[in-house]
């Protein structure tokens, strides 16, 4: 196995080396990362760009593809949602988050404002287990844009026991009726009745079945029933 992992000093995250992601991974390989990723929750693979065929290449040794957001609500809820100004086609797996105007419009799929705290795609009963973003061009950390990620292990193992006790077994409706960037779909304007939103019931605590641990998971949440 030629897979280096340098965990981060923070509480979550790793960069891996020693391997090129751009072809397809050996099976020890493939094996190392993963076990990478299980342990450390955030990989970030330096100086490997590449093209949206490799980046969905590479994703396909972990599992299947699933549609980005905006298609899967499309698809499922048959909600409209806000259409990029993008001068090629983008394959549906593959979602563009930019803040780069062209002709007056915004060229990514969340407009040019900022994404709040999110699970991606954790309006589907059942979410995507992961998701690779690949940066094209990322501003001075003196210009902002930088995405922060949380980890939700520790979230969970530091809440008070009697708050673990009070929300074991309960859910919350993860809605189906905004996108990350807080913009609401057409037709979710105005809601009246949350807990009646499109969206999927999502255990406020989950325990990952693989490394056995328990997870909170009411980010992007709407309401606890």
């Amino acid at each position: 196995m030629s897979v280096t992992v340098r965990p981060f000093a923070a509480g979550l995250g790793a960069d891996i080396s020693g391997v090129d992601i751009r072809e397809p991974l050996s099976t020890a390989d493939r094996a190392g990362i993963r076990a990478a990723w299980l342990a450390n929750l955030v990989l970030r693979f330096r100086g490997r760009p590449m093209s949206d065929e490799q980046h969905m290449a590479f994703t396909c040794q972990f599992g299947e593809l699933e549609f980005n957001p905006a298609a899967l609500i499309a698809k499922q809820y048959g909600v409209e949602t806000q259409t990029a100004g993008r001068k090629r086609e983008i394959p549906p797996e593959i979602s563009v988050v930019s803040n780069i105007i062209e002709d007056g419009k915004a060229i990514g799929g969340l407009g040019d404002g900022e994404a709040f705290w999110h699970t991606d795609s954790s309006f589907v009963d059942v979410p995507p287990a992961a998701s690779l973003l690949r940066a094209l061009e990322v501003p001075p950390p003196s210009a902002g844009g930088a995405t922060s990620f949380l980890n939700c292990y520790t979230a969970y193992d530091t809440l008070p026991e009697e708050t673990k006790k009070r929300i074991d077994g309960r859910t919350m409706i993860h809605a189906a009726t905004h996108s990350s960037a807080g913009r609401a779909h057409k037709g979710f304007e105005q809601v009246d009745d949350v807990s009646r939103v499109p969206g999927a019931r999502q255990p406020m605590v989950r325990t990952h079945p693989e490394t056995g641990k328990k997870a909170l998971f009411s980010v992007a949440a709407s309401t606890p029933l």
